[in-house]
């Protein structure tokens, strides 16, 4: 598999995780995206709901964010498996 963020490859299934482009709370579907679980973690921690549904909702949007652009080029040279910290609390509610 192949995180569509960071481009980072990997065999093992469970290192990737569906992103769903507009949050669960207000979706019947969507489209998702495939990504690594740090960069699912980072998507949200760095934006609330609201915001990943109306201004984050593609994947190219997502692409174009200077905050995510940060990320991508310091977690594209950190193996997949790697542990990641986060700042702030995971998945907020």
């Amino acid at each position: 598999m192949r995180c569509e963020l960071c481009a980072r490859e990997g065999e093992d299934v469970s290192q990737f995780e569906a992103h769903h482009l507009e949050p669960a709370s207000k979706r019947k579907t969507s489209e998702t995206i495939t990504v690594c679980r740090q960069c699912g973690d980072q998507i949200h921690n760095l934006f609330q709901n609201f915001e990943l549904k109306t201004r984050f909702n593609t994947l190219e949007k997502l692409l174009a964010d200077e905050r995510i652009q940060k990320w991508l080029a310091w977690v594209g040279k950190q193996p997949l498996g790697h542990h990641v910290g986060m700042a702030k609390k995971k998945r907020r509610r």
